[in-house]
């Protein structure tokens, strides 16, 4: 027997009359996860070590079994199974757990990512079902990075949004100077009780572009359900001009305000764009959108707040935010 191993035979084996503080099933967790993690090569499948441990997880979790049937005692359950690899049982427990509506709910976003974890290596899909249940930039990031490392599906890259600093808080009044594409008096106070995706581009962004026919395709494929995209863009005194889709942007420079009207009209046409585009203040990316770079993508709810925001052009991360605004509030059957 290694050394490693009688000395956790040993640790587990304690008189349990000695004196000791009144257990809690996180603690009973802690201390066993303390002895685990100190074991050489404890996760590899079929080591003695590891069957010793999946051995006093079932003793403790039978042993203290109204502790960890309830409340938080699910959570720690799931935790104590993960422990001896008992990755099923786990991501049960995990379940009840998030299932239960009393419970923390910081622990059940945590408890969804382990579950899906658990699964990952069995059951992909379902695991991918899990982990669109929570919100993954709650997730602490080492947690985020196994699961990504291990559940190796496409889906998965998209659900990794970055927390923005306007995330939870109502969105911003945003100036409209000028709109294309839309009625001249649009104001965002009329697109109150949709979802909005708001994105901020500018012509001459060629990152922009690769975004713009996804938002077309999402304008088409939402708008029954009260989702509006709305592009944002400010005078920059340049931009870029296209004959087609295919074309080689041209640069102009030294544009007028209404010649840079103009060029924002045609390029619309030239790219089939679907809803309305508007020209706002200088700074408002920066000062109000705490924004300093384009394109970025926000997604508000129906109750105004925003959901999150995506940087660049992932847009697999846009439609994971509009997806968890259509859940949040669904739009009232019926209504078109």
């Amino acid at each position: 027997m290694s050394l490693a191993l009688a000395g956790l035979t040993l640790l587990l084996c304690q008189d349990p009359g000695q004196d000791r503080p009144v257990p809690t099933a996180g603690s009973i967790y802690a201390e066993l996860a303390e002895r685990a993690v100190g074991l050489p090569n404890y996760l590899s499948d079929g080591h003695p070590a590891r069957r010793a441990i999946a051995a006093r997880v079932d003793r403790a979790v039978e042993a203290h079994e109204a502790l960890f049937s309830t409340g938080d005692g699910m959570y720690w359950r799931g935790r104590m199974l993960l422990l001896g690899a008992q990755n099923a049982q786990a991501a049960r427990a995990f379940e009840a757990y998030a299932a239960d509506p009393t419970a923390d709910k910081r622990l059940v976003n945590e408890a969804l990512g382990r579950a899906a974890l658990a699964l990952a290596r069995t059951d992909q899909n379902k695991a991918l079902r899990l982990l669109k249940r929570c919100d993954h930039r709650d997730l602490e990031a080492p947690l985020l990075a196994e699961i990504m490392a291990t559940l190796k599906v496409p889906e998965v890259a998209a659900l990794a949004v970055p927390r923005g600093p306007l995330d939870g808080l109502l969105l911003p009044e945003i100036p409209i100077e000028k709109v294309v594409n839309g009625p001249p008096d649009l104001a965002f106070d009329q697109l109150k009780h949709n979802v909005l995706v708001i994105d901020l581009f500018a012509t001459w962004c060629d990152p922009c572009r690769v975004t713009i026919p996804r938002l077309v395709a999402l304008q088409d494929r939402r708008k029954h359900l009260g989702v509006q995209v709305i592009g944002v863009t400010t005078l920059y005194g340049m931009g870029s001009e296209f004959t087609d889709k295919t074309a080689v942007a041209r640069p102009v420079r030294e544009l007028d305000e209404a010649a840079e009207h103009e060029l924002l009209e045609r390029y619309v046409k030239t790219f089939e764009i679907n809803y309305p585009v508007v020209f706002t203040g200088k700074n408002v990316g920066t000062a109000v959108l705490q924004s300093r770079e384009i394109p970025v993508t926000f997604v508000v709810g129906r109750d105004g707040k925003v959901v999150g925001s995506v940087p660049g052009s992932n847009f697999g991360q846009v439609e994971v935010l509009v997806e968890k605004a259509l859940a949040a509030e669904p739009w009232p059957a019926g209504k078109k």
